[in-house]
This record gives structure tokens, C-alpha cells and sequence, in this order.
């Protein structure tokens, strides 16, 4: 749990909270059509 906890928080860091939802959006909609 520690490393997962501190690689959350370099990415929340590094990566705006936005950005990261729009990315796990996007690869969420492109996995679900893929697999339809």
C-alpha cells in the first residue's frame, strides 16, 4: 500500500486530475468499443 499510495501521489503531481480523467474516459470508451 505505501508504494501505491506514493505513486498516486507523483501522479496526481505530475498529471492534472482533468487531464487524467479525460484520459481514463477516452481509454475507457475505446476499451468498451473494442470489445463490442
Amino acid at each position: 500500500n505505501g508504494y501505491i499510495t506514493i505513486l498516486d501521489d507523483l501522479r496526481f503531481e505530475t498529471v492534472p486530475a482533468p487531464g487524467a480523467l479525460a484520459a481514463l474516459g477516452l481509454g475507457g470508451l475505446a476499451a468498451s468499443r473494442r470489445r463490442r
